[in-house]
């Protein structure tokens, strides 16, 4: 791997560092969101954002097994 190939996986990298960061951002404010509609009794409004925690946990995951792939790559360098 040179070093023009080793700087983009590097920028690959951090990018899904700061997407990680974020979705684990969206994913404690969707949570407080379920609980506070919880505790008022929304139920069409909690399971909608229920949904969306999923879906982010989703996401998040996936870049998480992504982050450690990039990783393994960085390593053989």
């Amino acid at each position: 791997m040179n070093h023009f190939e080793f700087h983009k996986i590097q920028e690959i990298y951090d990018l899904i560092e700061k997407n990680i960061e974020e979705l684990n951002l969206v994913r404690n404010r969707i949570k407080r969101s379920i609980n506070d509609l919880r505790k008022s009794e929304f139920s069409a409004k909690t399971k909608e954002l229920e949904s969306l925690l999923h879906d982010n946990d989703i996401k998040l995951m996936t870049l998480i097994l992504l982050e450690e792939k990039v990783k393994g790559i960085i390593r053989l360098k």
